[in-house]
């Protein structure tokens, strides 16, 4: 292990060595392209103005793919490029061990979900690359960052398109056999596997407290009428963005500045419920809200 290590060492500050500054900045737009603020601004449309079943599904696979990642890093404890060899050029820092790249496969996950769901029509040239070209940016980018060692990308790319083809392959028949269970049932099953991942990984509990925020919201909101993010005119849907959106986020940063802490021992119970809530705020509150508002249609009145 400590010869791959060694050998990623060498290879980033050899990239390093030849990437002039201007480069460098233009790395750090697409870090952010892969964190997990880009995320929560954009699959939330996908939610409220597409298909709210493949926003359903890009968001737990996204949600799902996070847990693992931080897994797989407390379990392995790599450490990062920059700290294992003070050479490396930490041009970026992180709190979290290294290996896998989060960034690499949350870009998999999300890319890879994305165009599996609505890219169908375009041709595979274009679909290819649509998946390929920024998953590759974010993952180079962490290398030239000195933040992830080369095998740390190429394990997160892997793990990632892993991750969208299972899912792709199970989601339709669990998700037919999952919808004849009562709700009652249901979010017991959703807490379990939330659960689960919570006690593979007590240090950040954040992506499996909204993966139950978000599949106990979309229980509750299929329950009681449900919500159809295809109808609507074009104007509907930029305003259901315009006004979902900022709801998203000062909960999201509004409660991180009101909850406890890093310095608390409350710090990993408030991070939790504050995951729970933003989960649970985009899956059925903010749907409600758009059909309170007549901005959006409930399956019921679809259908009457």
């Amino acid at each position: 292990m400590q010869e791959i290590l060694n050998w990623g060492i060498e290879f980033i500050k050899s990239v390093q060595a030849v990437v002039p500054n201007w480069m460098m900045n233009f790395t750090k737009v697409f870090t952010h392209l892969g964190g997990q603020v880009f995320y929560l601004a954009l699959i939330p449309i996908f939610f409220w103005c597409f298909d709210e079943k493949k926003g359903f599904r890009i968001a737990w696979t996204v949600l799902f793919s996070g847990s693992i990642n931080e897994i797989l890093k407390n379990a392995l404890k790599i450490p990062r490029p920059y700290i294992l060899d003070s050479s490396v050029g930490g041009h970026a820092t992180e709190p979290s061990y290294s290996t896998p790249s989060g960034h690499s496969q949350g870009a998999a996950v999300f890319w890879g979900s994305v165009f599996t769901a609505f890219g169908k029509k375009m041709k595979i040239f274009f679909r290819v690359l649509c998946i390929v070209l920024p998953t590759f940016l974010i993952g180079f980018s962490r290398i030239v960052l000195g933040v992830h060692y080369p095998t740390d990308v190429l394990f997160g790319w892997f793990l990632g398109f892993a991750i969208v083809f299972v899912v792709v392959v199970l989601w339709d028949n669990i998700a037919i056999k999952f919808n004849k269970i009562h709700r009652a049932i249901k979010i017991p099953i959703v807490f379990a596997i939330s659960y689960i991942l919570n006690m593979l990984n007590m240090t950040d509990v954040s992506m499996s407290a909204a993966l139950f925020g978000l599949s106990t919201g979309y229980i509750l909101l299929k329950e009681f009428g449900g919500f159809d993010a295809k109808e609507g005119s074009l104007a509907q849907k930029i305003l259901r963005a315009i006004l979902g959106l900022p709801i998203v986020i000062v909960f999201y940063f509004g409660l991180k500045i009101i909850f406890p802490n890093k310095e608390s021992e409350l710090y990993q119970l408030f991070r939790l419920i504050r995951y729970v809530i933003i989960g649970f705020l985009g899956s059925f509150v903010i749907p409600k809200l758009f059909i309170a508002l007549k901005i959006a249609k409930s399956i019921e009145e679809k259908n009457v």
